[in-house]
């Protein structure tokens, strides 16, 4: 095999392509106690190959507060907070559980 070495790089392995769905399922914010503003949302990622086929799927929800004191950027950093934790959650979830048979050479392991 040529140029991958290790199982965290196996989503090019097979020179296959594979698409990359986001469904944003929920997204909202509150009001917490005092001048916190929390954000939350709920988002699926899907690869799928090129012939419809679900490879891998996760839905992953996620929440941050933010207590800055301007009441417009308040809601933006919780917001932005939320998306940025929910993508740390799936690139996680995505080295953890990507399916090893992906990574298969000819039937020898990547190593």
């Amino acid at each position: 095999m040529s140029g991958n070495t290790s199982n965290d790089k196996c989503l090019i392995y097979e020179n296959i392509i594979y698409i990359l769905i986001l469904s944003i399922n929920a997204q909202y914010q509150y009001q917490s106690a005092g001048i916190e503003c929390r954000g939350k949302n709920t988002i699926t990622y899907r690869f799928i190959s090129l012939s419809e086929e679900i490879i891998w799927a996760k839905t992953y929800e996620s929440g941050f507060s933010s207590n800055d004191l301007g009441g417009m950027a308040r809601i933006v950093y919780s917001r932005e907070g939320a998306v940025r934790e929910n993508m740390k959650a799936f690139v996680r979830g995505l080295r953890e559980s990507w399916p090893q048979s992906r990574c298969e050479n000819n039937g020898e392991k990547d190593v």
